[in-house]
């Protein structure tokens, strides 16, 4: 009974799960294409799961007050952009698939409504705002291609 246990912890165990030491951000990133992963193609969703990480990263570091409220809903913002252009682009439907690519969309704007007050109250730099801005306006744009791609086949 003494040796490692292989595998996971048991279910309601307290032991923490670690990872390897020379395990870092960038090996951990999804790998692109994959059996079931055809999203990770699309540019709008590796630009949106990049700036997603960043946010939903620089949101947990909000201080107290602001952890929950503001970080929680920063990053759900963050997070649902790339989500929604996953599971859209699981759907067979074109129908489906653009109403999901619209939610991403809008998920980008609420993001980049959120940065405004973190910038506001001080939460980030003037440069960290402009740099992540930047980084959703163009992920909002790449979003917003697909869904002019979208509209000339299926909105007559």
């Amino acid at each position: 009974r003494g040796g490692k246990r292989k595998g996971p912890p048991p279910r309601g165990s307290r032991e923490k799960v670690f990872v390897e030491k020379n395990e870092t951000m960038e090996s951990r990133k999804p790998a692109l294409g994959g059996m079931g992963a055809e999203f990770t193609k699309l540019r709008a969703w590796q630009a949106a799961y990049a700036v997603g990480l960043e946010i939903y990263n620089l949101a947990c570091r909000f201080p107290h007050p602001h952890l929950f409220a503001l970080g929680g809903q920063l990053q759900r913002a963050a997070l649902s952009m790339s989500n929604n252009l996953a599971e859209g682009s699981g759907r067979r439907g074109s129908r489906d698939k653009k109403h999901f690519y619209v939610i991403a969309y809008a998920s980008g704007a609420e993001a980049k409504n959120m940065l405004f007050f973190a910038r506001d109250l001080q939460l980030i730099s003037a440069e960290r705002f402009d740099s992540l801005f930047a980084r959703l306006d163009e992920t909002c744009r790449l979003i917003h291609g697909l869904l002019e791609g979208m509209s000339r086949w299926i909105d007559p």
